[in-house]
C-alpha cells in the first residue's frame, strides 16, 4: 500500500512540475500534462490521437528525425534539444527526453517525452546572434557599395575611355592587324560588362530607385541571360509589390540572390520558378527548381553550397522569418521564406 502511494506521490509531482507527452508505438499522442498542452497552447482534445509531428517547426533535418526514431525504437533513452511549432506559430525551444516503455518482448510499445522549456535561454541566445550577424551583413554591405562604386567610378571609366582610344586608332592596312584591333575592341567590350554585372550583383541601383518587385523581376532576366547553362528563370510574383524598410529589401533581395546562385551553380537546374506576393503583413516567395535536389548530408558540404544555405538561414532568423526547405533527388527543391513586413509606400 505504501509502495502505490509513494508512485502516487511521484506522478502527481512529476504532473505538476514535469513538461510530459505520451504516444503510443507510432507516434501518435496518447496523453499530455497541462504544462504540455500550455506551452504549446493546444488543447488536450486537440492533441490526442495526433501525430507528434504536428509540433514539427522545419527546423532540423530529416536525418536528425531518423536518428531520433532509430534510437527510441531501438529501445534507448534518446535526448537533444528540439524547436518545436506552438499553435499560435511561435518557436518553443525543449530540451527533450524521449523514454521507450518496453514490453514482456523487450520491444517498445510507447514512448515517454519530458521537457525542460528553453525558450528563454535561446531568445537571449538567438537575440546575441542577430546582432552580431546584423553587424556582419551591415558592414558586408557597405564594402559592397564601396566596391561598386570604384568599379563604377573608377575602373569602368578608365575602361571606357580605353575603349574610345582604340575606336580612335587609324584602321591598319594588313587584314591580322585589323583582325588584332578588332579582338582587343571585343575584350575591352567584354571586360566592360564584366565590371558592370559585377558592379550590379554587389549593389543593385534597381533595388534602391524601384524596390523589390521589380529588382526580382531584372534579377530573374540577368540570371536567364548570363547562366552558365542554359537556365529558363520565370518571375509570376507580383509587379508591384509597394516599399519596405531598406533591411528587410535588401535582405530579401540577397536570400533570392543565393537562391538562385545554388540553384543554377550546385544544383544544376535550368528551369526556376519565382514568385513573391505579400498579404496580412508578410512577404511569401518561393524559389522552385527543377535541379538534383540535395540530402541533409549535402547541406554540410564544402562545395560553397552549404554556406549559401547557411547564409540564407541566416538572413531569414534576422529578419524573423519561416523557412522551409523541400528537396527530392533528381526532382529538384522549393524554398519557400516568409517575413514579416510593413508596407511603408505603394
Amino acid at each position: 500500500y505504501d509502495t502505490i502511494k509513494d508512485i502516487k506521490k511521484i506522478n502527481f509531482a512529476l504532473e505538476l512540475e514535469t513538461i510530459m507527452m505520451h504516444t503510443d508505438r507510432y507516434g501518435v499522442i496518447t496523453y499530455a500534462n497541462e504544462k504540455f498542452c500550455e506551452i504549446l497552447k493546444y488543447k488536450k482534445e486537440e492533441l490526442i490521437g495526433q501525430r507528434f509531428d504536428m509540433l514539427n517547426s522545419h527546423y532540423h533535418t530529416q536525418h536528425f528525425f531518423d536518428v531520433l526514431w532509430e534510437t527510441i525504437s531501438s529501445g534507448n533513452v534518446w535526448n537533444d534539444e528540439i524547436r518545436n511549432k506552438a499553435k499560435d506559430g511561435s518557436y518553443i525551444w525543449l530540451d527533450t527526453t524521449i523514454i521507450p516503455v518496453l514490453n514482456d518482448e523487450n520491444l517498445p510499445n510507447q514512448y515517454i517525452a519530458i521537457y525542460t522549456d528553453l525558450s528563454e535561454k535561446f531568445k537571449q541566445s538567438v537575440n546575441e546572434h542577430k546582432i552580431r550577424t546584423s553587424s556582419v551583413l551591415e558592414g558586408q554591405e557597405r564594402e559592397r557599395r564601396k566596391i561598386a562604386r570604384e568599379l563604377h567610378d573608377g575602373l569602368g571609366q578608365m575602361l571606357t575611355a580605353l575603349k574610345f582610344n582604340i575606336q580612335g586608332i587609324k584602321t591598319p592596312s594588313s587584314k591580322k592587324d585589323q583582325v588584332h584591333i578588332e579582338g582587343i575592341k571585343q575584350m575591352i567590350q567584354e571586360t566592360i560588362l564584366e565590371v558592370r554585372r559585377i558592379s550590379f550583383d554587389l549593389m543593385p541601383s534597381v533595388l534602391n530607385d524601384f524596390g523589390l518587385a521589380a529588382a526580382l523581376q531584372h534579377l530573374s532576366e540577368r540570371f536567364s541571360i548570363v547562366g552558365i547553362n542554359k537556365v529558363s528563370i520565370e518571375y509570376v510574383g507580383l509587379k508591384d509589390i509597394g516599399r519596405f524598410e531598406k533591411n528587410i529589401e535588401i535582405n530579401t533581395y540577397r536570400i533570392i540572390q543565393e537562391a538562385l546562385n545554388n540553384a543554377i551553380k550546385y544544383a544544376e537546374a535550368t528551369n526556376i520558378i519565382l514568385d513573391l506576393q505579400f498579404d496580412d503583413s508578410c512577404i511569401h516567395f518561393s524559389v522552385k527548381d527543377n535541379g538534383k535536389g540535395f540530402t541533409p548530408q549535402d547541406k554540410r558540404k564544402s562545395d560553397g553550397s552549404g554556406r549559401g544555405m547557411t547564409n540564407i538561414r541566416e538572413r531569414v532568423s534576422l529578419l524573423n522569418g519561416n523557412l522551409i526547405f523541400n528537396s527530392i533527388i533528381a526532382e529538384g527543391t522549393t524554398i519557400t521564406v516568409e517575413i514579416p513586413a510593413i508596407i511603408l509606400s505603394t
